[in-house]
């Protein structure tokens, strides 16, 4: 089994390395274009939104057809096209459809990856920590590398590599064992039966907030960490003691998982995102701001490590794809673009402290909600 886990292992590990070389430096691009801050801040947030269009339909697609490993393979080429038509292009209007390929291609990646390791792992899904982690390695190996590149020969080279590693990143979905499952009933049938549920619409709900709050997150805490006075090493220890805390958890998100159960860890992890918030609001030097940072870990890798797990549990064979797609839409997408577009409005009314504290509200809603809308048989498959 674990010789047969390797490709799974790779595609994390390679994922996050194409995006290693790309993400950090999309809104940089922009800026070197000429764009303003109202285009930069529409490019920005597309790609979330077509995330959450993109990745319940790519899902409901695949449980359909039954062709993961060939609409996994598609997609990742046509990312590539994406990516290098971003490269080529100047202008505001001509960034628009290569951005829209990258970002409605990228979105089923993950999704059909995580269904067929949680598949494969069966009564052992509680180790897909063991396989995700290694997104995170990808990520904290190369992006340091990624940056020396694109200082010496240019921010082109950011696409460039990008896209090579994408490249790699075909060659390893189509080596691995992706599963089919066949759909015990109608696959409409079952749909709206999933999506019916009060258990389910409360889970989705708890999952946006953690998705806008973790997104605030994202999107401000470098310009808080400014606003505090922090300089540029600041930022990125930040960035470092972010990735360290979230190998921790994933490393451990098994024992985690049989400790506590998805649904415990979710509500850890909404309790965790709601703590951090109000620590930024209440953090008065740069030092408490990036020591608020090891909660990176019980944050995001607690929500994301559960939620693909009890997204699992609940969801009847066949719809695996449609439902990992709709989560990752909900907390990716919808739930980062409500982040970015929010966190805008909130911190040029009532600023950033006020922001961070608002938003901690909200994940705490979502943490009651989801603790008490859903108190018996939270955890067993929707029928």
């Amino acid at each position: 089994m674990q010789q047969s886990m390797r490709p799974f292992k790779a595609f994390y590990f390679f994922i996050y390395v194409a995006l290693a070389f790309l993400a950090p430096f999309l809104t940089l691009y922009y800026e070197r274009l000429g764009l303003d801050g109202k285009q930069i801040g529409i490019l920005a947030a597309l790609p979330s939104v077509i995330t959450f269009i993109s990745a319940p339909i790519f899902g409901a697609l695949a449980d359909v057809t039954q062709k993961h490993k060939r609409i996994l393979g598609v997609s990742i080429l046509l990312v590539v096209v994406g990516v290098l038509i971003i490269s080529r292009v100047k202008t505001f209007l001509s960034l628009i459809p290569g951005v829209f390929i990258y970002a409605f291609f990228f979105a089923p990646a993950l999704p059909i990856i995580d269904r067929s390791v949680l598949e494969i792992l069966g009564s052992k899904r509680d180790q897909y920590g063991k396989y995700r982690l290694w997104g995170a390695i990808g990520w904290g190996t190369m992006a340091p590398f990624a940056g020396m590149i694109v200082e010496k020969q240019g921010l082109n080279w950011a696409f460039y590599g990008s896209a090579v590693f994408f490249m790699v990143l075909f060659l390893i979905s189509q080596q691995a064992p992706i599963l089919t499952v066949n759909l015990r009933a109608g696959f409409w049938s079952n749909l709206g039966k999933l999506f019916s549920s009060w258990r389910v619409i409360v889970f989705f709900v708890a999952i946006l907030m953690s998705g806008m709050g973790l997104a605030m997150i994202h999107h401000y805490l470098f310009l808080y960490l400014d606003y505090l006075g922090a300089n540029a090493v600041a930022m990125g220890l930040a960035l470092t003691i972010a990735t360290i805390s979230e190998l921790f958890i994933m490393y451990f998100s098994d024992r985690l998982l049989k400790r506590w159960k998805p649904r415990g860890l979710i509500l850890f992890g909404l309790v965790m995102i709601s703590i951090r918030l109000f620590g930024y609001a209440f953090a008065s030097t740069p030092g408490l701001a990036l020591g608020l940072q090891l909660l990176h870990g019980p944050t995001f890798a607690s929500i994301w490590m559960a939620g693909v797990a009890y997204v699992a549990e609940i969801t009847p064979p066949g719809l695996g794809n449609t439902a990992q797609g709709m989560f990752n839409g909900v907390m990716m997408g919808l739930g980062s673009a409500l982040g970015g577009f929010l966190g805008g409005f909130l911190f040029q009314a009532i600023g950033f402290s006020q922001m961070f504290a608002f938003t901690g509200a909200a994940v705490f809603i979502g943490f009651l909600l989801f603790g008490l809308g859903c108190r018996q048989n939270c955890s067993t498959e929707i029928v």
